[in-house]
């Protein structure tokens, strides 16, 4: 093939290429995977290196943004109903079930910062630790007795605190008070 006959297939070539990269965006399609391939095919017939990295790299360009569209018309009105469709209305999502006995317990203990009681009865173990027995059916033990003389006879009224740092403790009186923890 003479040297013309190159150049006038090479012109041709870089014609098809550029119409088939230019096209698609001046039409706002994206080319199609057959076009693309058939760009990139005519690509490989170029001789000259740096114009086939360029027609490579035209013909793997992403397609040039759509124009936009004309405002989008709002949607029809919903028909109106017939009587066909009355009593048919979308029933209303059941309601979540009730907690459980334990889940309320839970969720009451996190609201709680403290109670208030009587006692029911002192007991002292072994070790000579007290343990409160509250009219409500819970058993506290004094976990500290330092300092301690004097104790909540039956009948009293206590309140049980919790801790700033953790912790609970029996209060009665005032300024009176001990550590203690649930024991039951």
């Amino acid at each position: 093939m003479g040297a013309r006959t190159m150049h006038t297939a090479r012109v041709a070539t870089l014609s098809a290429v550029a119409a088939a990269t230019f096209a698609a965006p001046v039409c706002a399609q994206a080319p199609s995977a057959e076009q693309q391939l058939g760009t990139v095919q005519a690509c490989r017939a170029i001789a000259d290196v740096a114009e086939r990295v360029a027609c490579y790299d035209r013909a793997s360009a992403p397609a040039a943004p759509a124009p936009p569209q004309a405002a989008r018309l709002p949607a029809p009105p919903p028909p109106p109903p017939n009587e066909q469709q009355f009593g048919l209305e979308r029933a209303r999502p059941a309601p979540p079930p009730p907690p459980t006995p334990q889940q309320q317990a839970q969720a009451a203990m996190r609201e709680l910062d403290q109670i208030t009681a009587k006692i029911a009865s002192l007991r002292a173990d072994a070790l000579g630790r007290i343990s409160f027995v509250l009219d409500n059916g819970q058993v506290w033990r004094m976990t500290e007795s330092e300092g301690v003389f004097d104790f909540p006879d039956r009948g009293d009224t206590v309140t049980i605190r919790r801790g700033a740092i953790g912790g609970f403790r029996l209060d009665w009186g005032t300024n009176i008070g001990v550590r203690v923890a649930r024991a039951d």
